[in-house]
């Protein structure tokens, strides 16, 4: 970071191609893929905004275009630089609490995000609505802490369009077997609770707290932590400095395309296993 920085504006990048080491990818959903191959194949790191691509094709072209040529390929699931997030992963390595047996999630809230294009609206530009939007972010965090998974079912109140609410059920790998559940039109919280033999886990997705308590009968002592906050500005300072670590050092902080791809995998077999939930205040006739 010692070099001294230039300015440049151009509305398309190729006519400054040799103008810049690095590139991050802030477009619609559609065209993350396509711009990060090109930028990978012309000898640029990239960083792509979330979701990664639309589709785990997508995602393979992307992880292929940067081995090939040697370049980093990071994904802005920044949700990993929390603290009580990267606390919790620790806690589940430690293999203390015993096999996971059950997990409910839910992240939801009317949607108030200030944007500047129609791309979320569209679903051939947005891919899909809130499952692809915040669940991209709420799914990293869950394939961080549980691993993969497969998707049982899916359903969502969509009629054509973006959706706005959907519930999925899904299994871990030992037989696990919980909920997600995502919303852009109720006020459901942000939160994750994890059942393992011995014990039950409560975190806030994006805030600051997480307690486990032993179940009753376990021999066993409880946690309550509480983290200080972080700022959403700090957040996208460590991603950016993470990413950069990872190409100037070799360093392994950033969220690597091979890891983001556990998400989207999610993502897409939701979709492809859509049913539509039949909720009380939609009211849709054809």
């Amino acid at each position: 970071f010692s070099k001294k920085l230039k300015t440049i504006s151009s509305t398309d990048y190729k006519t400054v191609i040799n103008e810049f080491d690095a590139a991050i990818i802030l477009l619609p959903h559609f065209l993350h893929a396509s711009f990060a191959v090109d930028l990978l194949n012309k000898g640029k790191h990239i960083l792509v905004e979330k979701p990664m691509a639309l589709n785990t094709s997508e995602c393979n072209s992307m992880i292929t275009a940067s081995k090939s040529n040697n370049k980093i390929i990071a994904v802005g699931n920044f949700r990993r630089n929390y603290k009580n997030t990267l606390w919790l992963k620790e806690q589940l390595n430690s293999d203390n609490y015993g096999n996971i047996k059950k997990f409910i999630i839910k992240e939801g809230g009317v949607y108030s995000w200030p944007v500047t294009t129609d791309s979320f609206w569209k679903i051939e530009k947005s891919g899909g609505g809130v499952l692809i939007d915040t669940g991209a972010h709420t799914l990293d965090q869950f394939t961080f802490w549980l691993g993969e998974a497969e998707v049982l079912s899916y359903k969502d109140d969509s009629y054509g369009g973006p959706e706005a609410d959907c519930l999925m059920t899904l299994e871990l790998d030992n037989g696990a077997v919980g909920t997600i559940e995502l919303s852009r039109s109720r006020n459901i919280g942000a939160t994750a609770w994890i059942e393992t033999d011995e014990y039950e886990i409560f975190i806030e997705l994006t805030g600051t707290k997480a307690t486990i308590t032993p179940k009753p009968g376990v021999n066993g002592e409880g946690n309550t932590v509480s983290f200080k906050k972080q700022s959403y500005m700090s957040l996208i300072q460590d991603q950016l400095f993470n990413w950069c670590d990872g190409i100037i050092k070799g360093g392994s902080k950033y969220v690597s395309g091979l890891e983001a791809k556990q998400s989207i995998s999610i993502i897409e077999q939701c979709y492809k296993k859509k049913e539509k939930w039949l909720l009380p205040w939609v009211n849709y006739e054809n």
